[in-house]
């Protein structure tokens, strides 16, 4: 592909019958050998329209119009689903995302997902995760890897102090001392600084948290920078930390079906029916009050109760979309 950057903002280069007002058209060399992203005068510019007009038809778009075109369609397709995966798209979002994948390709994209306990989040993460990896995989071993996840939940606040003052018994610990839905609890100023590190390219050591201890081991885990970076996190979209994602995400799941996830992954550890409502409880109170309301700041809000399938589908679609939009540019048509 050759990219021709003209100076005359204010004037039009007509293409097979199609007037661009861009600054920037590209098209596929296949008369003379003029050196990709060379800058041309105008006057230049129409002598190359005269030469590649008598050898290929315009016929496309641009990256970015192409690109947001594919998404609307794909949106579109999943309203259909009797149960939809996307409930809520922000006004405009498809429009700014689309640019931004297609004005800076090599730019990592930094992606915040969020919702309550059980919501869906770590389910949703990974299969985002492993749908990135088979579209996107890295041929060279020095360039950058397709993703890389952080977990929230490895900033919680080293509380092992106070996980002894109850004699280490975890259920009176959630009950009566600690309250892990809180954001107070967790470290959100370190999380943001490595997110933004890894955004910038460099490597990261994340700490890492013990349920059964309650520690915190700091620079615990290595994390290198990648393409896409995940951030999964009850506090994904708090107000000191959402404003650095390019995207985010909301899962949006129904109350009662996460009382019935949260019961089912906590049947063996609590025993005790009261403990197990006044600890539900606790967590149902701290999402009314700092997690559900985040999801105003959403750009997508997705359906937890939605089919896994359904989501694995859309998602590998839009990766599907993304990668396109990276190969094709402006599409030609060969003369015959």
């Amino acid at each position: 592909m050759l990219k021709i950057n003209y100076h005359q903002q204010n004037q039009n280069i007509k293409l097979a019958g199609l007037q661009k007002d861009k600054n920037t058209i590209t098209i596929k060399n296949t008369i003379t050998p003029i050196a990709n992203n060379k800058v041309l005068s105008f006057k230049e510019a129409l002598a190359l329209k005269a030469i590649a007009l008598t050898n290929i038809n315009f016929t496309g778009n641009s990256k970015a119009e192409s690109l947001q075109d594919k998404l609307n369609k794909i949106i579109e397709k999943d309203q259909s689903r009797k149960i939809s995966v996307i409930k809520e798209v922000k006004p405009n979002f498809i429009k700014e995302v689309a640019t931004k994948i297609t004005d800076q390709p090599n730019k990592p994209i930094l992606i915040g997902i969020t919702g309550g306990s059980t919501s869906g989040k770590s389910t949703i993460t990974n299969i985002i995760a492993g749908k990135i990896n088979e579209n996107f995989k890295s041929s060279d071993a020095n360039t950058l890897k397709p993703i890389t996840i952080i977990n929230g939940d490895m900033y919680y606040k080293d509380t092992s102090e106070e996980f002894k003052t109850v004699d280490n018994d975890i259920i009176k610990y959630l009950k009566d001392i600690n309250d892990l839905n809180s954001p107070e609890n967790v470290n959100i100023e370190d999380m943001n600084k490595d997110l933004i590190s890894l955004k910038d390219g460099n490597e990261v050591n994340i700490p890492q948290y013990d349920y059964n201890s309650c520690t915190s081991s700091p620079n615990a885990i290595n994390k290198k920078p990648a393409h896409c970076v995940i951030a999964e996190s009850i506090f994904a979209l708090n107000p000191k930390i959402k404003d650095i994602f390019d995207v985010k995400i909301f899962i949006d799941t129904p109350q009662e079906e996460i009382q019935k996830r949260w019961n089912n992954r906590n049947k063996d550890r609590i025993q005790n029916q009261e403990d197990k409502s006044a600890i539900f409880d606790k967590i149902e109170a701290r999402r009314a009050q700092y997690i559900q309301p985040t999801k105003d700041y959403a750009d997508i809000v997705i359906n937890g109760h939605s089919h896994l399938e359904d989501i694995e589908s859309i998602t590998k679609d839009i990766c599907s979309a993304i990668q396109e939009s990276f190969e094709e540019g402006y599409k030609v048509k060969e003369p015959v």
